[in-house]
């Protein structure tokens, strides 16, 4: 996803507006079930340090998880922001 992409980038603040804005066009248009624009919403806003909000949504994406490979991708990433610091 372009957000995950600007994230790495100099210009890391607006990944969040880009990730934000493509999970609630997916959603609404393209995945309605939204698990790939949550997750990728729940990436980028652990690699800007927003713990609490990228723990939120991937545990909305829990329930759209469509597999056991999505399950334990939300998992790892739910692990990870557990063990990240407050």
């Amino acid at each position: 996803m372009l957000a995950e992409a600007i994230v790495r980038g100099p210009e890391a603040k607006s990944a969040l507006e880009v990730a934000v804005k493509a999970a609630k066009v997916k959603a609404a248009k393209m995945e309605p079930g939204g698990f790939g624009p949550r997750m990728a919403l729940a990436r980028v806003l652990a690699t800007l340090g927003q713990w609490e909000q990228a723990a939120e949504q991937a545990k909305a994406a829990l329930p759209l998880a469509g597999s056991d490979p999505q399950r334990a991708q939300v998992q790892s990433l739910l692990d990870f922001l557990a063990r990240a610091p407050a």
